[in-house]
């Protein structure tokens, strides 16, 4: 499975930093958690954080936010078919089509 943060730009380079940056998704996510409907916008796949949301402060590395929550029919379709797969052969779901 390519997870969101595993993708890449056309570059090359990866959409998000890496794993030590991921304490930002943390914290909007445990913001979520609280209650704050103010900080989430609503996706086809999902909330993800609205503009100015999630904390980037200090990061060595700009990171293209609208690429990185993007909803790319073409990925997405293949990440489900991947996860549909998983479930079929490694956690023997049979009944999912």
């Amino acid at each position: 499975m390519k997870y969101q943060t595993f993708r890449k730009n056309p570059e090359g380079d990866f959409l998000w930093p890496g794993y030590g940056e991921n304490i930002r998704v943390l914290d909007w996510a445990l913001r979520r958690c609280d209650r704050d409907d103010q900080i989430a916008i609503r996706t086809p796949i999902g909330y993800v954080p609205k503009p100015g949301s999630l904390n980037l402060e200090g990061l060595k590395q700009n990171v293209d936010l609208e690429l990185l929550f993007s909803t790319p029919k073409d990925f997405w379709v293949e990440e489900t078919n991947e996860l549909r797969h998983y479930f079929k052969t490694q956690v023997n779901l049979c009944n999912i089509n």
